[in-house]
């Protein structure tokens, strides 16, 4: 197999490939993706991700790739995700992995899970960033046009329903207003009378639409606007006991 190539369904081709044997190696295997009828894992690849994983190498099953990572018996015990529309698959077929639909990946150390194809791009540049540091991670994110770091996961792929107003979401409408309101003073209890919602109902509607809480979306918001933390201390957010509470529910 060494030097040899594969075409995708893009039509272009992938060179200078090599078979399994490099894996004996490998400081990381990567399982990046696995047919969508989810077909057992077979023997021998098994055994690569079991004997890579007893050496210390990092296991990596990138969207439906938790799947045969799982069936190798890598994650029994352990919290995982996959893709959402695999969740209820994987589910039944180890009922003893916590699967968590309010992430993008899973990084236990040795074994890494990812959710669909975007969250995978996430997965890999916290990848990235572990091991060749921030800046080389944010290089890379520049390069592919996407953000170094997001928060939440892929609650909002699910089939739920979303509250709406006659105007649209009003989740969605509270956020493209605090995005340019980052300089106010952005409690939980301001952003739930602003979206006219209790503040119980604002927070469980954010985390249902965003996968994340409103706090840790606005910390992160403030977060990747260049300079903001250079701004005067007033502008910065402290969340109070009530907003913590809040965000913790």
């Amino acid at each position: 197999m060494a030097g040899g190539e594969v075409g995708v369904g893009e039509g272009y081709k992938i060179s200078g490939l090599v078979g399994p044997e490099a894996a004996a190696d490998a400081d990381m295997i990567v399982v990046p993706s696995w047919p969508e009828d989810l077909p057992p894992l077979d023997a021998s690849l098994r055994q690569i991700l079991i004997d890579g994983h007893d050496r210390g190498a990092v296991i990596v099953g990138l969207c439906l790739g938790a799947i045969p990572v799982a069936d190798a018996g890598l994650l029994s015990g352990r919290s995982a995700v996959t893709h959402w529309a695999a969740m209820d698959a994987l589910r039944k077929r180890h009922n003893d992995i916590p699967l968590d639909s309010l992430v993008l990946y899973v990084d236990h150390g040795d074994v890494l899970t990812s959710a669909g194809t975007a969250s995978a791009i996430d997965a890999c540049l916290h990848l990235v960033r572990e091991r060749l540091g921030a800046d080389v991670a944010n290089d890379v994110a520049r390069r592919l046009v996407v953000a170094p770091h997001r928060d939440g996961g892929q609650a909002q792929y699910t089939r739920q329903p979303v509250p709406v107003t006659a105007t649209g979401n009003p989740i969605g409408e509270l956020m493209e207003w605090a995005a340019q309101h980052l300089d106010d003073s952005l409690t939980v209890q301001h952003l739930a009378s602003r979206a006219a919602m209790s503040t119980r109902s604002f927070v469980r509607n954010f985390k249902m639409v965003t996968g994340t809480t409103p706090a840790q979306w606005i910390l992160r918001q403030r977060s990747i606007v260049p300079g903001f933390s250079s701004r005067p201390p007033t502008s910065e957010w402290t969340p109070s006991p009530n907003d913590a509470a809040s965000a913790a529910a």
